[in-house]
């Protein structure tokens, strides 16, 4: 068994062990999945310098919330991120009607042989204004920032995002970019997603389903530091989505991120996908097991 199939495995085996537990201590469990054709491959060379529309790439999240007294709240889960690849995290949070922040250790988990674990925190403040929006902070640092030996990675994040409330829906702005780095034999490989993004959220009372609409622009990056090979792509994004509220404590969502066009930048200058379909589409469930079990 190669070094791949045994982290699918150990992975599978995580998310097995994760869904009992969390049936046991989770207030609100989320379940998603992730597939698009937008990201650059794993495994990608820097001769490489066509765009490819035909490589599927899949993420997933198991993760649970679980409410604590003073406020205080547990937050744990492993996802697959397109961009940071699998991240394990558990943590504290708190919110009340002014201010909400956590700080959530996070680990990197058999995303390369040489590091199968890369530790690391995530922390985000935000706060509410006058009732009529919020303005959030976040990021996301490794605690191995020399990646000296084969194998060696890390991930970081950054993200603000503000909105404001009326009545039936929201208007949003977010800014967030996220980073994957690996130490390979003949250079660092440096994968990044920045996104500029506007959003509305339209919701009304009494009514189980909540609509969002969001427009934005995504900077892709693949460096080859040590080569002097970069690969960019820029992309115009369109992506709705929609909750619906099955009942009490039962929600489904689906969304997808389309790329109105992509083309290529820095070593891919000159290339584009044309008229080929660019997506990216997730599935999720989320069970609030409390209200559930209230409600039978």
């Amino acid at each position: 068994m190669n070094q791949t199939k045994k982290s699918m495995v150990i992975v599978a085996t995580l998310v097995l062990i994760l869904c009992v537990s969390f049936q046991a201590l989770a207030t609100e469990l989320t379940l998603g999945f992730t597939l698009g054709n937008q990201e650059f491959a794993a495994d990608r060379s820097p001769n490489d310098l066509d765009l490819e529309s035909d490589l599927y790439v899949a993420g997933f999240e198991l993760s649970g919330i679980t409410g604590l007294p003073y406020g205080l709240r547990l937050a744990y889960g492993i996802e697959r991120n397109l961009q940071l690849r699998t991240l394990g995290y558990a943590g504290l949070g708190y919110r009340d009607d002014r201010v909400f922040f956590s700080v959530t250790p996070t680990m990197g988990l058999l995303n390369s042989s040489g590091r199968p674990v890369s530790p690391g925190v995530r922390s985000s403040i935000g706060f509410y204004i006058l009732d009529r929006g919020e303005v959030e902070f976040s990021l996301m640092r490794p605690f191995l920032t020399r990646l000296s030996q084969e194998g060696d990675n890390n991930q970081s994040s950054d993200g603000i995002r503000g909105a404001v409330f009326f009545d039936g829906y929201l208007i949003g702005a977010e800014w967030r970019r996220s980073t994957y780095r690996e130490r390979e034999t003949a250079f660092l490989r440096v994968q990044q997603l920045q996104e500029y993004a506007v959003y509305t959220e339209i919701f009304q009372k009494n009514v189980p389903y909540t609509v969002t609409l969001r427009l934005g622009y995504q900077d892709r990056v693949l460096e080859f530091e040590d080569s002097e090979v970069e690969l960019r792509t820029g992309s115009i994004v369109f992506g709705p989505s929609i909750i619906v509220h099955h009942r009490p404590g039962l929600s489904s969502t689906i969304g997808m991120n389309t790329a109105i066009f992509t083309l290529g930048r820095e070593d891919l200058a000159g290339e584009s996908i044309g008229d080929e379909f660019i997506y990216t589409m997730n599935i999720g469930l989320v069970l609030d097991l409390a209200r559930l079990s209230r409600a039978r």
